[in-house]
Formats: C-alpha cells, sequence, structure tokens
C-alpha cells in the first residue's frame, strides 16, 4: 500500500512539472535592467551597467557593481553538507559546522604564500632620513619618481585632500595659487576635506566627516559651543574657504600641488542676517570675503558674519590628454548668521553644509535625479507636481515642474511657520522630505497664552482667520497652491506633461468650525478648549507592482490627502504663560492586494479519483526484475521518503 501511494504521488509530481505556473498581468512590459541607473545624463556610483559611465575610463572599474535588476530575496541554494565536510581545504580555509542550529560557514584567512600578508619589521635610524630625502631628489630630477607613477584619476570613495600654506609663525595663510603654497618660509600642508558632523547628541564631533569621491552628502549641521570673546574672527567664511587649493585627481601624500590643484570658486557671499541670531539670505555675486565682527561688553556680545552653512558642488569629467577622471571645478555658495550671547556667556553656534558631484555636460545642462528606474525605490523622494491649469471636468492640463516633495512650515527650531511671515530665509526651514514607502510623522509647535488661543478660536469658521490660514504647514493641494499630483513612476522627467505620467491627489478639505469652551464663572485656564480646528495633514499613498515577474517596478496607482480635526485644550494655572500646541503631517505608503494586482498561481493539480486499469502494469508483468534500473531506483527512493514521512 505505501509503494502504490509513493507511486501516486510520483505522478502527481510528473503533472506539476509538466504544467509551468501562470501569472494574470495584462500585457508585461519590458521595463529594463539597469535600475540602479537612478541619474539621467551622469555617472552613477557602483551602477557598472550605466551608460554614463562607458565614457569615463577606469571610474567604473573601481566600483562594487550593483546587480542590473532587483536582487531575487527569494533565492536559495542548497548544497551538501557532507559533501562540503569531505573537501581538503587550503591552509587558510577552514570549514566550520555549527550542529546546534544547522549552520555552515567558510573562514578565510590572509594567506602569506599567496603574498596577501604584508608586513614590514625593518626601523630605519634617524640619521638615515636624509639619505631618503636625497634619494627622492635624484629620482625626481632624472623623472623617474616612483611617486609620479602613483598619479591616476580618482575613483569612486576616495578622500577628496586639500593643500594650505602655513607661515613661518604659524599662521593659515590666504591661498591666490601654486605660489603662495611654494613660497619660501611656508610649509604646504595636507589635509582631508571635511564636514561638520554631529554626535548623537547633535554637537559637532571632531574631526568631522571626510568629503568622498561620488558621494553626496544632504545638508546636515550640529550644533558646536563657542565663546564669541575669543573665538568670534575664526568663526568665518575667509578661514574655512580662502585658505586652500583642492587636488584635481589622486596624488600622493607628500607630492606638491603645482598645477594638479585648482582654487574654491565662491559663488555665493553673503552679509550677515539679522541681530538675533537667524540665518542670512542666499545670495549671489563675488564680493570679497570679510572676518566677522565683534562687539559689545560685560552685558551682552554680538558676532556679525558668523559662518552657518558651506555648500560644496563639484564638476568632474574625463581627461582625455592623461586619460583618468578629474575635478575640473569646485564651486562654493555659504550663507551666514549674526550670533548673540547675553551676558558674554558660552552660545551655542549651529553649522552645516552640503556636497553634490556633478558630471560634465557637453551641452552644459545639468544630471536629473531619478526616484526609480522606473519604478520608485523605497527611501528615494516622492515625486510630484503642481497642476498649472484645470479644465471645466477638474483634469489638468498643463503640469509644473517636478520637484522632490517635503513637509512645510517647519523651522530648524521645531516651530511652525506662519503663512503671513515674510520669510526669505528658505534655509531656516528644516526641509522634512517625504520618501517614497517611508510612513513618517513629523510635526512642529505653536505657542499661544490663553486668550490667544481665544481669539483665534472665536474667529469662526472663517479659514483665512483660522489655523489653516496661519500656519503653513496645513495648506495643501488646489486651495494651499501647493503640489497637485504625484508622479506614477520615480523616472518622470521634470518637464513631463504626459497625464498618464502623474496621479491626482484627491483633496478631502475639512471646514474649521471652531468653538471655545470656558465654563461660566471658571477662573481656571484648564477649562479652556477650542474645538473643531485643524491640527494635522494625513497623506496615504497607494502603490503596486507593473512590469514583467521577474523585474516588478513600483508604480503609484493613488493618493488621498486629508485635514486631521482635533482638540486644543489650554491646562496651564496661569493665563498669560504661553502653552506649546502641537500640529502634525502624517505620510502612509499602502501596498495594493487586490486581485487585480497580485499574481496568480493555479493551486496544485489533484491526482484523479478513477484510475486507469494499466497504471500499475509495471507491478503486473511478474518480477521486478524487467523494470529498467533507472525505475526501480526511483520506485525505491519514493518508497524510503514514504516511510520516513509516514
Amino acid at each position: 500500500m505505501r509503494l502504490r501511494r509513493a507511486w501516486l504521488q510520483f505522478l502527481g509530481l510528473l503533472t506539476l512539472a509538466s504544467a509551468a505556473p501562470t501569472v494574470d498581468i495584462n500585457d508585461p512590459v519590458n521595463l529594463g535592467t539597469c535600475t540602479c541607473d537612478l541619474t539621467q545624463g551622469q555617472c552613477d556610483v557602483n551602477c557598472c551597467c550605466d551608460p554614463d559611465c562607458s565614457g569615463l575610463s577606469g571610474l567604473a572599474g573601481s566600483f562594487s557593481c550593483l546587480p542590473e535588476g532587483p536582487v531575487n530575496a527569494n533565492a536559495q541554494y542548497c548544497y551538501s553538507k557532507s559533501w562540503l565536510h569531505s573537501v581538503n581545504p587550503r591552509v587558510d580555509l577552514w570549514v566550520i559546522a555549527d550542529d546546534l542550529r544547522g549552520l555552515l560557514c567558510v573562514s578565510v584567512d590572509n594567506s602569506a604564500v599567496r603574498g596577501e600578508v604584508f608586513q614590514n619589521e625593518a626601523t630605519l635610524s634617524s640619521s638615515q632620513i636624509n639619505a631618503v630625502i636625497q634619494e627622492r631628489q635624484r629620482s625626481t630630477s632624472t623623472g623617474a619618481a616612483a611617486d609620479e607613477q602613483a598619479l591616476r584619476g580618482y575613483r569612486a570613495g576616495d578622500v577628496l585632500k586639500i593643500h594650505s600654506a602655513l607661515s613661518a609663525a604659524g599662521e593659515v595663510l590666504a591661498v591666490t595659487g601654486p605660489s603662495t603654497l611654494e613660497a619660501a618660509g611656508n610649509v604646504e600642508v595636507v589635509s582631508s576635506l571635511r564636514l561638520p558632523t554631529a554626535d548623537p547628541l547633535g554637537t559637532c564631533a571632531a574631526p568631522g566627516q571626510a568629503v568622498r569621491f561620488l558621494n553626496d552628502v544632504p545638508s546636515a549641521g550640529c550644533w558646536r559651543n563657542v565663546d564669541l570673546a575669543t573665538t568670534c574672527t575664526k568663526l568665518g567664511a575667509r578661514s574655512r574657504l580662502e585658505s586652500f587649493m583642492l587636488r584635481s585627481q589622486y596624488m600622493p601624500e607628500d607630492m606638491r600641488c603645482g598645477s594638479r590643484c585648482l582654487l574654491p570658486e565662491i559663488v555665493a557671499s553673503c552679509p550677515a542676517g539679522s541681530a538675533n541670531g537667524s540665518a542670512s539670505t542666499q545670495c549671489t555675486g563675488n564680493a570679497p570675503l570679510e572676518d566677522p565682527v565683534f562687539s559689545g561688553g560685560a552685558d551682552s556680545c554680538s558676532c556679525t558674519g558668523v559662518l552657518k552653512d558651506v555648500h560644496y558642488n563639484f564638476t568632474f569629467g574625463f581627461d582625455e590628454t592623461q586619460q583618468v577622471v578629474r575635478i575640473t571645478n569646485m564651486a562654493v555658495s555659504f550663507t551666514l548668521q549674526d550670533v548673540v550671547s547675553q551676558g558674554c556667556q558660552v552660545v551655542s553656534l549651529q553649522q552645516g553644509g552640503s556636497v553634490h558631484f556633478f558630471q560634465e555636460q557637453p551641452d552644459g545642462s545639468q544630471p536629473e535625479a531619478r526616484s526609480g528606474n522606473p519604478g520608485y525605490q523605497n527611501g528615494l523622494p516622492l515625486l510630484v507636481s503642481q497642476c498649472l491649469d484645470f479644465d471645466s471636468s477638474g483634469t489638468c492640463s498643463s503640469y509644473g515642474a517636478r520637484a522632490e516633495a517635503t513637509v512645510p512650515g517647519i523651522t530648524m527650531a521645531g516651530t511652525c511657520r506662519h503663512v503671513n511671515t515674510s520669510c526669505t530665509v528658505e534655509q531656516d526651514d528644516a526641509r522634512v522630505p517625504i520618501n517614497f514607502g517611508e510612513n513618517s510623522m513629523s510635526g512642529c509647535t505653536v505657542s499661544l497664552t490663553r486668550e490667544e488661543l481665544a481669539a483665534f478660536c472665536r474667529a469662526g469658521a472663517d479659514a483665512a482667520t483660522g489655523f489653516t490660514g496661519l500656519l503653513a504647514m496645513l495648506p495643501f493641494g488646489r486651495s494651499g497652491n501647493r503640489w497637485t499630483h504625484i508622479a506614477a513612476f520615480g523616472s518622470v522627467p521634470t518637464s513631463a506633461q504626459d497625464p498618464a505620467d502623474w496621479v491626482q491627489v484627491e483633496e478631502l478639505t475639512r471646514t474649521e468650525v471652531p468653538e471655545f469652551s470656558d465654563s461660566a464663572g471658571a477662573q481656571k485656564a484648564s477649562n479652556s478648549t477650542c474645538t473643531g480646528v485643524v491640527t494635522g495633514v494625513d497623506l496615504e499613498v497607494i502603490y503596486s507592482y507593473f512590469g514583467d515577474v521577474q523585474n516588478p517596478q513600483a508604480k503609484i496607482v493613488g493618493a488621498r490627502i486629508s485635514h486631521r480635526l482635533g482638540v486644543l485644550s489650554f491646562t496651564l494655572e496661569d493665563p498669560v504663560e504661553r502653552q506649546s500646541f502641537p500640529f502634525g503631517y502624517s505620510v502612509s505608503f499602502l501596498r495594493a492586494e487586490s486581485d487585480d494586482f497580485v499574481l496568480k498561481v493555479p493551486p496544485r493539480p489533484q491526482l484523479p479519483v478513477l484510475l486507469p486499469d494499466d497504471l500499475f502494469y509495471p507491478f503486473t508483468i511478474g518480477s521486478a526484475s524487467r523494470l529498467g534500473w533507472s525505475a526501480v531506483l526511483a520506485l525505491a527512493l519514493l518508497a524510503l521518503a514514504e516511510f520516513r514521512t509516514s
């Protein structure tokens, strides 16, 4: 009976193997395999299939290549543990088995035989330093220096090095060219170009983050505790931007800069901001840099023109003459701030910056970043656009430039910016990004007294005087003059006008009908409550996967944005004291799981109930020896498996 059951299962397996599973997807489209190509017109890091990398000789060879298509997370490979244990390992290979969890580990060490271990225990006395220097000078004069052979083009991940000049007194000098670095009495110093980096507490940690080739760094910042009376003149842009030259290609550490370095191009020079410590406006021009100015006494100190943010933009290309990848331009923009310290105490100073690399374009255009190619990738920005013209049916006929979705109206201090505030400082906004696939919650606070809360609440349902008309974070869509559509794919061009490229966001605005309640005769502020007010925004995005089964691409298929109504209660005992009221902005991404979007695989075929009479013919011919050896072996294996499972 068991042998008969094994034979039936064997026939069922043959039937299942002969019928390949089907997938219910209408007209699957080949959407390409180079999904790591996320920038049009620029060589993306580690994306070896990027066609923009083909003209940069040697650069793609330094990449750790990403797969051309999405990685199959369900792929499994089975090996025989006993067979691997029987392998005679090399001297530097050990096979370790974990019997407790059934794991198999392969440990590889350095091999001295293959030269993978470098060890040099030799030491030289200080008297031999002169001999080494003379030997280096002789090799340089003959043009056969080993350092010259180390010159090469930049590779992904190389640390950018800068050259500075120190006077005989140890003072950092302003560099105007190679002549400053090579002048008699000056010392040429080589160091890494670094950005301020925050520790877990948000304070600037030394020495900062090294800038690496092709590694973009988004805008970030940290806080420093400074004494304005002693450090004011050292906090300006002059000491940061006019004191070095950048290596245009990879060079040995002790090589002179010479013609292989370039000066930073200052594309923005900004005056100081207001005297309350806020950032100054972003401006253009090439005005000469000035040192900060200190003023004050025992009661108050101020430092005008303190450096706040430095933004580096590097342009790179391929040098046809030397056949190397070089940095051809370094453009720097920055913002300044005025800092005030009451009582001339140590004050917290905010500093930050960003780094971006751009590939040279023959037509001078800028590379266009994608959030996927074509499907969205998790963690990349959500792409949006504002409709410029709606027709009578509510359909958009003209779209604005594509942009990255952000949560507006949140300052760096976490407070809510007002709509009617004349804010010319875009850097003062936190610019909270909305990234695909990331559910997030961001918010800000508004400080109000009991009287101010009552005044806003008693203004009635007029949106111009309610919280929707007051806070820049709450308006959205057509009524708020904000973005109205989301790009369906992550590769939608900046100026796309095809309606198929955009998904209109359904807007569910809720009218504020605030009511202020205050118990009659009650003197306690805790009885003051404002109900029916908009306290937040909820954005919900639906996405699904399209395209080839082996190369699915995430596409946005629907979106909805709505206002959230809530209650604001003043709970402080003192009615003239300010209380912080929170306002939030939530983002949710939902994957469509309906029958229209999921794969359909037929169930496992069932064996027929009525079997033909000659099904067991091999067992009725009298002797199993007449069967072929392959059939006998198959039946034996099936019988053994049946005995083990029964």
